[in-house]
């Protein structure tokens, strides 16, 4: 039978492990008597979390730590979701306000924890957790659409943005997780379908549509037609979709908005460089440009046409 000495020592070595924090019925399974939990609950070693969860006051409070707290409470059915997702998953920088978790719609009826948003949800089961610090996490690809329908605009291309260029997703993974998860009236999903298809990520069309589209506000500047896939470069290495190659003025256009992984930027950075050492002006529009702000697209390109033939007179 253990001695006292060797139940304190069992849970203060549990407890270092796991943040601070311990269930009743771990504590028992260590070997703690209902009489050692009462005592460190009343001398304030001890303070209950939620029901049946308990956390040592002489470990630091952290977010983490009510996120753990949380998942304990639901005794593991349910997943860290939504912005505390978002945060443990690094799509987002700042600590959320509370602690977010969803949990199968049939499960833990009238639960409801102190600091805790509970989403419950009928299609938990359609998407494949991951695991974050030894917490069931809501993979990537759900969590961006859970957020999509609790974040505003800007901060939800915040974190697409930082999604696709960390690699953490495609866009073709986001496309394939909204026709998983869609149904009437699931939240999220219309507005991460609109985010993605107004900044050009779906929907856009290949690039012969897209140079199609140019062409035709290139006619309406009333400017002479361009060549068209123009090679250049040292030695010839850089392709242009549009070039008025007499002095030297190049369109481009682009099916997305930005290019996210570091190769791509370092090598636009390098071309564009490269280019305009060579006394290249180039502008470059991206789907959205085209049919969203045609008239701007068409008067930054006759406005710049006309300047840099005015300029090699």
């Amino acid at each position: 039978m253990p001695t006292s000495s060797d139940v304190q020592r069992k849970i203060r070595e549990f407890l270092q492990d796991h943040y601070g924090l311990i269930t009743r019925i771990e504590a028992r399974q260590l070997g703690a008597s209902d009489d050692y939990i009462r005592h460190k609950l009343a001398s304030g070693a001890w303070v209950a979390v939620h029901r049946g969860v308990l956390r040592d006051t002489h470990f630091p409070r952290s977010y983490y730590q009510d996120v753990r707290a949380a998942v304990l409470a639901c005794e593991r059915v349910g997943r860290v979701s939504h912005q505390s997702a978002g945060w443990l998953l690094d799509l987002m920088e700042d600590e959320p306000d509370s602690v977010v978790l969803s949990i199968p719609i049939a499960s833990r009826r009238g639960l409801r924890l102190q600091g805790v948003t509970i989403h419950r949800s009928s299609d938990l089961h359609l998407s494949e957790p991951t695991t974050v610090r030894g917490l069931p996490v809501t993979n990537a690809l759900r969590t961006i659409v859970d957020l999509a329908s609790v974040l505003a605009p800007n901060e939800l291309q915040k974190v697409v943005d930082t999604a696709l260029r960390r690699k953490t997703v495609t866009v073709a993974g986001l496309e394939a997780e909204l026709d998983r998860l869609r149904r009437r009236g699931r939240p999220g999903i219309g507005t991460l379908r609109r985010h993605l298809l107004d900044r050009g990520f779906i929907g856009t069309p290949p690039a012969s549509a897209l140079e199609s589209l140019m062409r035709q506000l290139i006619v309406a500047a009333g400017l002479p037609m361009p060549r068209v896939e123009v090679h250049v470069g040292p030695d010839g290495e850089y392709r242009l979709d549009f070039a008025w190659v007499e002095i030297r003025f190049a369109v481009e256009v682009d099916g997305y908005m930005w290019h996210f992984t570091p190769e791509h930027m370092q090598h636009d950075t390098a071309r564009r460089n490269t280019l305009q050492d060579q006394g290249w002006s180039i502008r470059v529009y991206t789907w959205r440009d085209l049919t969203q702000s045609p008239e701007r697209v068409t008067r930054e390109i006759r406005d710049n046409y006309y300047r840099l033939a005015a300029a090699t007179c």
